[in-house]
Order: C-alpha cells, then structure tokens, then sequence
C-alpha cells in the first residue's frame, strides 16, 4: 500500500444522527476512483448531547469510537477508514451534531 497526502479537502459539510449516513469520497476531494482507504479529520461540532461519533466502512459498525464528546463541544480526531464502494459512514451515539470531514490522504494498492 501506498499513502498520498492531500491537502486537506473537505468532503462532508452536515448532519449526522444515531442513523448512520453514508458519504462519498472516491472521485472528491481529490481523492481517485477506486482507493482502498483514507485518512479523514472528522470534526464534531454543537452536538445537542454527550457522546462520541462513529466514522467506519460503508455499510459497516463496528464498536469503534472515533473520537467521545460532551454536549455543545467542538472536538477533532484524524482516523484511518477503509472504503466500502467508494464510500465511508458517520454517525454519533446520541442526540445530533453537525459533522465537517477534510480529507488528509488516500491509500493506493501498488501495482
């Protein structure tokens, strides 16, 4: 595997809730079709309650906290996430939050 920086270009400006929601990052934000994986800086902000946000696979929910946070906190974390048909998911563990995701780099399988 090859890892190529980027500079960090945001891919997801929105809502997430206890639902999980998928977002498309092959083909945006500089990343190319068909990479395996990204690393994204997951920004939660005025989340309405305590708790933690989940960035994994598409389609996938693994018991994995990405970043924990309290009620109205603005907080960051940078998280290595595997593409699932070109796309990752978010969601947070209770109430609501707007969620800002920036790109930092993709991995590439060598040929």
């Amino acid at each position: 595997m090859l890892f190529n920086l980027l500079h960090k270009d945001r891919v997801f400006d929105g809502d997430a809730t206890t639902t999980p929601r998928a977002v498309q990052v092959d083909g945006v934000g500089g990343v190319p079709a068909n990479e395996t994986a990204v690393m994204v800086n997951t920004e939660v902000f005025a989340p309405s309650a305590a708790g933690y946000v989940r960035v994994t696979p598409a389609g996938q929910d693994p018991g994995v906290a990405t970043q924990e946070f309290t009620r109205g906190q603005t907080i960051s974390n940078l998280v290595a996430v595997q593409l699932v048909n070109g796309k990752i998911q978010v969601k947070v563990s209770a109430g609501s939050a707007r969620i800002l995701m920036d790109i930092a780099g993709y991995y590439t399988t060598l040929p």
